[in-house]
This record gives C-alpha cells, structure tokens and sequence, in this order.
C-alpha cells in the first residue's frame, strides 16, 4: 500500500474556471427542463436544483475573483 495516487496526479482535479463552465451548463439543462415540467414534484425539484447550481456559479465566481 506505499505508493498511493492522488487524483492531482492523474490530473483529474478541475480548475475553477471549468466548475464554473459545468455548472453554468447543468444550469441551463436544468432551466430548459423546468419549462417542460408537468408536475409539481419536477417543478419542485428543478427549481431547487436550478437554486443550487445559480449558488455555486456565484460562490465560485467571487472565489475565482479574489
């Protein structure tokens, strides 16, 4: 068990930039989905997930701009 990788090392560590990208993108599947959601259960839950991703863009924006 010595030699152990670390996901840096396989260079699967994100910039903030690209979670920036990948969130933006989820959240605009997320809004595109809403619009055909019949439900109140899937209006619900796209509403919330649109919440969270709009969250973590913005977090991610001010952490990219300090």
């Amino acid at each position: 068990m010595g030699n152990k990788l670390k996901p840096s090392d396989m260079g699967l560590i994100l910039s903030v930039d690209q979670c920036i990208e990948m969130a933006s993108g989820t959240l605009e599947c997320a809004s595109s989905k809403m619009k055909l959601a019949r439900s109140a259960y899937s209006k619900n839950s796209a509403k919330q997930t649109i919440e969270f991703f709009q969250s973590i863009v913005y977090h991610l924006n001010k952490l990219k701009d300090k």
